[in-house]
């Protein structure tokens, strides 16, 4: 396990050290899900923040403020692995996806297996929905129950 992290530091070391990894101010959007598939956060650097849930299209705003992408962009950083397929993954580890979106209209993908800090960014989305009358939110109500039961 130590080997892994050891290896798992030294990619990330060698992605930043390449300019795979880019700096706070060309990400334009941070879409995170966790675990993958379930609760999502997308932020934009220029059209605020929401939450959604799944492939749902369904999704609630968050309050303008919430959220810096660039203080969420350096938090994410020592969080992101790159994507490998599930037998490389450590087994029985809960995971989700980071997505980076670029001004290209590029994105790029990583795993992330830090729940406490996932639950955590999706659970201040929770606590900052606005309700906008438009959208049928019973789904993402539930899910943010669940979120903020699980809040330490």
């Amino acid at each position: 396990m130590k080997w892994q992290c050891i290896c798992m530091l030294g990619m990330v070391v060698i992605l930043v050290l390449s300019g795979c990894i880019p700096r706070a101010g060309q990400v334009t959007s941070i879409s995170l899900d966790f675990p993958h598939g379930e609760a999502r956060v997308l932020i934009h650097r220029d059209r605020g923040a929401h939450l959604f849930y799944a492939a749902l299209p369904t999704s609630q705003p968050i309050r303008e403020g919430v959220f810096d992408i660039d203080a969420v962009y350096e938090q994410l950083q020592p969080r992101l692995h790159p994507v490998v397929p599930s037998e490389a993954q450590p087994p029985g580890q809960p995971y989700g996806m980071a997505m980076l979106g670029f001004p290209n209209g590029d994105d790029r993908s990583y795993l992330i297996y830090d729940e406490d800090y996932a639950m955590a960014l999706l659970a201040r989305a929770c606590d900052n929905r606005i309700e906008d009358g438009e959208a049928d939110t019973a789904v993402l109500d539930a899910v943010c129950v669940d979120i903020l039961d699980r809040k330490p």
